[in-house]
């Protein structure tokens, strides 16, 4: 602190670091205590401190204060200047030492409250959030050491200390090129960088400060002192990759036989120009001679291209014979097989199979041109040609009304190429009655014994057949009643033989009834009205019947009287009406005979319901020719007269036998039965 005196007080410094003690020596005798001028005792001793532990020493070797009364104190001031700490004894007015005697003063462990730590960083000009434990740096441009004290509640602090250097960034470099950054294959471009200062890091791995690139890439590069590297400079480097010009070849193969073929260089997008070995420009040339072209094609970038072909002198190959079995006029949709006698390197048009035999299905109906193409080494030949003349055969899409009928029924055929229709079958059953409307309608009537299948329809110019989709013959359709009368004018003479005059014949009538004929074919009897009546009695069906000369008729109804019941009324021109005993069901086929009892018939009370012949079978009454329901005499009467005018050959009621005359016996026939006083009477 101070030199030392020779006598008095002086300093020095005992043993090394860091366990140095640094002395002040008070000298005995000479630190002296004076009273009014005079000297009136001493003390001599030490301060010794103690580096790094905090200890104070104090050494006594003599104090004599003399006949000074002031207070002596020996220890520790506080930051006050006030006594904080002394020994006992040593701080009253008078006390006295003669021995050496030591003091050590020894701080005590301070107590820290580690609770609630602040931070305070400095400098703060380039820091964030300087009060927490992190601060954050931005935009330092300058080597900074940076100070942080850490206090907390208790009053205790600590520090520490960074140095952050800052070391010069290197630029971004310039990437410079020799030439353009895209080329041809076998191009190259060499890129350099701006860069002299710091040494250069390629994306290719390179360092050097130029580098070659001769693929597409995109190069980056960097400058660095190993501390603060730059930031990347990029460019793209693009090496055009073309493939050779595609040459199509039209007109033959590469066998050149005769004639010519025509080169096709690919054009656009991929090719703009064309150079040939035979000093054309255009993107097609024609050549006639064996030989290697070669064609150099510039690309939209500029880049060219080369690609050559070599045609040879080549032989035409023996040419193929085709042949088929069968006709080279045929139906539509008809398989033909053709033949060729030469397996190889054959070309079938227009199939384009390349096999030795095809089938093909001739459809739709035209006119067919067949032959094949025998190729060999490039070089073909042509075969014979056969032409195929396809016929239409008849079609029927659809029907109407409906695809299912009944015998009988008439039904419209819908199609095409039906002109010509000279057959129809039915699943095999012949058709007798249609009737071709034009060429794409038939009307035809479903025969009898027809069946469920395809209706065949047969064009008579071609001979071809088509069948049509499935037509279903219903198995429930109206109702048939069969019916079997015998009536008693017409049964004469006796004994009865169970045939009928066939009066229908020779009277010669017209058709007057439900499908009659108008031709007589010798077996008609005489037409009869049959009337059906319902259990009200009520009329709801009504027709005439031809009456053959063995007794039998049929009547055919709608199907709506199918399940119903109804009584059955037959009348006759000349004779007494009958109807049957009860209702009859009517079903699919009905079969009813009033010949085989009375009781077949509804007498209603009389005894005159039918009378029987001489067979012991059952007919109607003659007579009643007024058809006023009684044998009576103005019937007789009306045959009398008839007989009188010796009519004959019409068609009289009054002819009652159906001899074609009206005489005796038609009179004698009418007069028995008045006598017997016949008649019907039905609600």
């Amino acid at each position: 602190l101070h030199s030392g005196l020779a006598t008095g007080i002086d300093t020095f410094t005992v043993g090394t670091a860091p366990n140095r003690k640094f002395v002040v020596r008070y000298n005995a005798g000479a630190v002296a205590f004076y009273n009014i001028g005079s000297q009136t005792g001493s003390l001599g001793g030490k301060i010794v401190l103690h580096e790094g532990t905090g200890v104070i020493e104090v050494r006594i070797d003599v104090m004599n204060k003399g006949v000074r009364i002031d207070n002596q104190t020996l220890g520790i001031e506080d930051v006050a200047g006030l006594a904080a700490v002394t020994p006992p004894g040593k701080n009253n007015l008078d006390w006295l030492q003669s021995t050496p005697r030591t003091y050590r003063f020894t701080p005590a462990a301070q107590q820290c409250n580690n609770t609630g730590i602040s931070f305070d960083w400095t400098p703060a000009a380039t820091l964030h959030a300087t009060n927490l434990d992190t601060a954050v740096i931005a935009g330092l441009n300058s080597t900074t050491i940076f100070t942080v004290t850490a206090s907390n509640a208790s009053g205790c602090s600590a520090q520490d200390t960074v140095q952050i250097f800052v070391s010069p960034q290197a630029p971004t470099p310039v990437i410079s090129s020799s030439g353009p950054l895209s080329f041809c294959p076998g191009g190259s471009v060499t890129l350099s960088s701006s860069s002299t200062a710091f040494p250069n890091y390629w994306s290719t791995g390179e360092t050097t400060n130029s580098i070659t690139v001769n693929t597409t890439q995109t190069v980056s590069v960097y400058s660095s002192d190993a501390f603060c590297p730059s930031g990347r400079a990029y460019v793209d480097v693009v090496r055009f990759d073309t493939v050779p010009p595609l040459i199509n070849v039209s007109g033959g193969g590469l066998a050149l036989c005769s004639g010519n073929r025509d080169l096709l260089s690919d054009g656009a997008p991929l090719f703009v120009a064309w150079s040939w070995s035979t000093a054309e420009t255009s993107q097609q040339i024609t050549i006639m001679n064996p030989g290697t072209y070669a064609v150099a094609a510039t690309d939209t970038n500029g880049c060219v291209t080369h690609a050559e072909i070599t045609f040879t002198a080549g032989v035409a190959p023996v040419a193929p014979v085709i042949s088929t079995l069968s006709s080279l006029s045929v139906c539509n949709n008809e398989y033909v097989t053709i033949d060729s006698d030469i397996p190889d390197g054959l070309t079938w048009f227009p199939t384009f199979d390349n096999t030795p035999s095809i089938a093909y299905n001739l459809s739709p109906p035209g006119v067919y041109d067949f032959y094949v193409s025998r190729d060999s080494l490039g070089c073909t030949s042509e075969s014979n040609h056969l032409v195929f003349t396809v016929n239409p055969t008849p079609e029927v899409y659809f029907f109407l009304p409906a695809d299912s009928a009944c015998v009988g029924d008439v039904i419209t055929l819908n199609g095409s190429g039906l002109s010509n229709v000279s057959s129809i079958s039915f699943n095999g059953t012949p058709v007798s009655v249609f009737s071709v409307l034009d060429d794409y309608t038939i009307q035809v009537t479903v025969p009898v014994g027809a069946t469920s299948g395809g209706i065949t329809l047969t064009d008579g110019s071609t001979g071809c057949a088509g069948v049509s989709p499935l037509f279903s013959i219903k198995e429930v359709c109206g109702v048939s009643v069969n019916l079997k009368v015998w009536l008693q004018g017409y049964c004469l003479p006796t004994p009865f033989g169970g045939s009928m005059m066939p009066v229908w014949t020779q009277q010669m009538r017209s058709d007057l009834g439900n499908g009659n004929p108008g031709s007589p074919a010798g077996t008609e009897t005489d037409l009869v009205y049959v009337g059906l009546y319902d259990d009200n009695h009520v009329l709801q069906f009504e027709d005439s019947v031809m009456i053959m000369t063995d007794g039998t008729g049929r009547i055919d109804l709608p199907a709506a009287f199918n399940g119903n019941s109804y009584y059955l009324l037959i009348k006759h021109r000349s004779h007494v009406a009958i109807r049957s005993a009860g209702l009859v069901l009517m079903s699919p086929v009905v079969t009813y005979d009033f010949t085989l009892s009375e009781s077949q018939a509804d007498n209603n009370g009389s005894n005159f319901g039918m009378t029987q012949l001489s067979n012991g079978e059952w007919a109607m009454w003659v007579g009643d020719v007024t058809q006023d329901g009684f044998v009576g005499g103005d019937d007789v009467g009306s045959v009398d007269n008839d007989n009188l005018l010796g009519i004959y050959l019409e068609y009289r009621n009054s002819d009652v036998t159906g001899d074609g005359f009206v005489g005796g016996d038609d009179v004698g026939a009418v007069d028995n039965n008045n006598l017997l006083g016949v008649y019907y009477f039905y609600p």
